[in-house]
């Protein structure tokens, strides 16, 4: 769960791929990431740019209830950026609990 809009949002709202555990980092840690590789498991990813949302976030989605201010929040608080794209660099295989590392 991450908290954008002063309660938890399930982080599968968000659609992401891989969801790294950053319990403790605050919102939008990613967006120091920009230009890093990330290193999880076996692979290599180049952080390439930022992930602008769109209203999809706020629609209601298998068992998620409609949450249409969500986009609106992101929009506030991370010009309606929430994730990165990253290129890989070297394939491989990831496993659930895989450390990550950024450099």
């Amino acid at each position: 769960m991450i908290t954008l809009v002063d309660e938890p949002v399930p982080a599968r709202r968000l659609r992401p791929n891989p969801l790294l555990d950053l319990e403790h980092a605050g919102p939008f840690p990613e967006d120091g990431w920009l230009g890093c590789t990330l290193r999880i498991g076996t692979i290599e990813l180049r952080i390439v740019s930022r992930c602008q949302r769109c209203m999809m976030v706020g629609h209601s989605q298998a068992a998620l209830e409609s949450r249409p201010r969500l986009l609106k929040r992101i929009g506030t608080l991370n010009a309606a950026c929430a994730g990165v794209y990253a290129k890989v660099t070297v394939p491989g295989d990831l496993s659930e609990g895989d450390s990550a590392i950024l450099t």
